[in-house]
């Protein structure tokens, strides 16, 4: 009987440095996917004032609809506007102005612009035209596959 109970006390301490090596390897990879990159941008959050200073520069707005509980939307800001070459372009040749959709403030101009210019899902970028307002372009999700395509798509459609 004492073979048997020396054998078992090793495999219970092995079982549980596996558990803890488990938990800590669980940890880990949640705090690694949690991690959040800030958007390199500096986001208006008024239309009139986007577009008072875009017309003033003579730049398009660049629009970002999005939500602080949409997966998507912070997935954007962790591989796109984290980018200091996304940052660049869009900081020079456009006025950022974030429509924040999140619900957690009363934000019914926010609404309205998204009604306004038929968005229906988030995230979605829009280019304005500061002078009519219109839609000039619309990312798709091609152009928010890298930051690279997203350039490309910035610059295609800047002035």
């Amino acid at each position: 009987m004492s073979d048997s109970f020396v054998n078992e006390k090793p495999a219970r301490r092995s079982f549980a440095a596996h558990y803890v090596l488990l938990g800590a390897l669980v940890i880990g990879l949640y705090w690694f996917v949690n991690q959040r990159a800030e958007s390199q941008l500096e986001w208006l959050n008024d239309l009139d004032t986007a577009v008072a200073r875009a017309q003033s520069k003579e730049i398009p707005v660049l629009l970002d609809f999005w939500a602080d509980w949409c997966g998507p939307c912070l997935e954007l800001d962790n591989r796109i506007f984290s980018s200091d070459a996304v940052a660049s372009v869009a900081s020079k040749n456009y006025v950022p102005m974030r429509v924040d959709l999140s619900g957690k403030r009363p934000s019914r101009s926010h609404e309205e612009i998204a009604k306004h210019y038929g968005v229906e899902t988030i995230p979605t970028i829009l280019v304005l035209d500061a002078v009519s307002r219109k839609v000039i372009a619309r990312a798709s999700h091609d152009d928010e596959a890298s930051p690279e395509a997203f350039v490309r798509f910035l610059k295609l459609h800047s002035r």
